[in-house]
């Protein structure tokens, strides 16, 4: 019974340790995936598409840089969110369901402390655009600075609300 007692009161001080009605997490990272797509479907990242844009030059802007996706990198691991990680633009395999490989261009990684409210202009080798915006708004705690209360994340495609998490899925 008094190692109960002991356990309780020993939760009933770390509990009191947040402020009211505070609780800290760490926020989502911010990043994107483009998985590309003629009009029937094909895969324009994938070397045996007929007319692909595999060596052709891909390319954004964000925040007055510019970033070039280069050859495709089979060997990418998503990068740590401290700030550390940020690729730019790059050419990726990856997948959704953790089966199935899907080649893509990643953005990214921006950690989720970071206020954005910024476009990215994505360049396609048929002349158009594409212009991704993001939105990302956090609540610092006043005790923690480094830990986050709120966090509020949106993108937009083009103006439009994208609401299929990170991975945007263009037909060009």
């Amino acid at each position: 019974m008094k190692r109960v007692l002991f356990i309780l009161a020993v939760a009933a001080m770390a509990v009191g340790c947040l402020e009211a009605g505070e609780s800290y997490y760490t926020p989502n990272d911010v990043y994107f995936i483009v998985s590309l797509q003629d009009g029937e479907g094909h895969d324009l990242l994938d070397s045996t598409t007929v007319e692909n844009w595999v060596d052709k030059d891909i390319y954004c802007t964000f925040q007055g840089e510019t970033y070039h996706a280069d050859s495709l990198d089979t060997e990418f691991e998503k990068k740590g969110g401290d700030g550390t990680g940020f690729v730019g633009l790059e050419k990726i395999l990856y997948t959704e369901d953790g089966y199935t490989a899907s080649n893509g261009l990643y953005f990214g990684l921006i950690s989720g402390l970071t206020p954005l409210d910024d476009d990215v202009v994505l360049f396609w080798p048929d002349g158009s655009t594409d212009t991704v915006h993001i939105s990302n708004y956090v609540s610092l705690s006043t005790e923690n600075p480094r830990a986050v209360t709120q966090q509020f994340f949106y993108m937009t495609l083009n103006g439009l609300a994208y609401l299929q998490y990170y991975v945007l899925r263009l037909t060009k």
